[in-house]
């Protein structure tokens, strides 16, 4: 013998009328209005996860728009700068780089690298830092006869860090880099290669779009109002 399915009714917890839920019952809306419901009893407002403002949710946040416009158009003119001085640095593919090796600890030590590529994925401005610039290294000595080619990448630091007038991230027309990659103490150009990088950046990483969801994603409303303490987003 079979047994067909049963799925009990809702009820709601305030007037114990079936149909409905507490959220959706027009007594308590009713009496809510009327200022007749105690406030343990009243439903908890809707508050955004990423400003921790009432009325809204994520989707529908102002500030979290406003944010991401802000990102976009900020990191189009960070990678406009970040290009432009790599251009001027004759940084293209098959430049010729002289490396400082770190791990010997001698200002003198030092490998060559060739530019062999780029990660455009990694350019992005909330991560100025992150090693996107392709390189083949090439490490030997002439006395031990010993030669060895290595992939890696490496970027130019703080060098490409942004810096924003009066420290006003939210003016990104008037954005700046710390500084260039003539400047840089550890990376040297030794054969400067003159290349237009911007028919070789993906058009997606030229709009600024590049990175942006995925920042955005994780920001809650403690980092948001961290972040605005500090002039960021």
């Amino acid at each position: 013998m079979g047994y067909s399915s049963y799925r009990r009714p809702v009820t709601c917890s305030y007037c114990y009328r079936e149909g409905h839920n507490k959220r959706g019952c027009p007594r308590y809306k009713e009496h809510a209005a009327a200022g007749n419901v105690s406030s343990f009893q009243k439903l908890a407002p809707r508050r955004c996860s990423y400003c921790a403002k009432t009325g809204h949710d994520r989707r529908k946040c102002e500030d979290l728009h406003n944010d991401k416009v802000n990102t976009i158009l900020s990191n189009r003119k960070w990678i406009e700068l970040v290009i432009k001085d790599m251009e001027d640095s004759g940084v293209g593919i098959g430049t010729l780089l002289k490396v400082k090796d770190g791990y010997h600890g001698s200002d003198s030590a030092f490998n060559l690298a060739m530019v062999t590529g780029f990660n455009w994925d990694n350019l992005f401005i909330k991560h100025p830092t992150k090693a996107w610039i392709h390189i083949k290294n090439y490490y030997g000595s002439v006395k031990k006869s010993y030669y060895q080619y290595e992939d890696g990448f490496v970027s130019f630091k703080d060098a490409h860090c942004p810096q924003y007038p009066n420290g006003d991230t939210s003016n990104w027309r008037g954005m700046t880099l710390d500084s260039s990659i003539r400047h840089s103490k550890k990376v040297t150009v030794v054969t400067p290669i003159t290349q237009d990088l911007t028919r070789v950046a993906p058009a997606a990483i030229l709009n600024g779009g590049v990175g942006m969801e995925d920042w955005f994603m994780s920001r809650t409303s403690d980092e948001y109002h961290q972040n605005k303490e500090h002039g960021d987003t």
